[in-house]
């Protein structure tokens, strides 16, 4: 059985996370490995609605980003991703420009989080 780390500096609350899935490191990692076959797509989606200028497509791409982010508990990611939703939505291009390059950070981190977690 995958042991669930209790890092403070973690981009996830391993506790708090497994808690949400019923205690099950089954149903958990294979969570992990959807969002990593996923998320790579989701985030191309939002860098070709981008490159297209595509506000519409922006919003699409960052709320379907938003709940991939959201079943990890990940709050700064989630909302950033909601800010970018609503950004896009209003029109707001610069402003979704500004938040996308924090979203990736944010996005990366739980990646590579998930990555290690699933290493061990």
């Amino acid at each position: 059985m995958r042991h669930v780390p209790v890092e403070s500096r973690s981009v996830v609350d391993w506790v708090l996370l497994l808690e949400s899935m019923g205690g099950d490191p089954d149903i958990l990692e294979e969570m992990a490995h959807l969002f990593l076959e996923y998320a790579p797509a989701q985030v191309a989606d939002m860098e070709a609605a981008i490159a297209a200028g595509d506000l519409l497509a922006m919003g699409s791409a960052a709320h379907r980003l938003k709940g991939s982010l959201s079943q990890f508990m990940v709050q700064e990611a989630t909302r950033i991703a909601a800010l970018i939703e609503s950004h896009a939505r209003s029109g707001q291009l610069a402003e979704t420009l500004q938040l996308w390059s924090a979203l990736r950070t944010e996005v990366a981190r739980l990646e590579e989080c998930l990555k290690d977690w699933l290493a061990d």
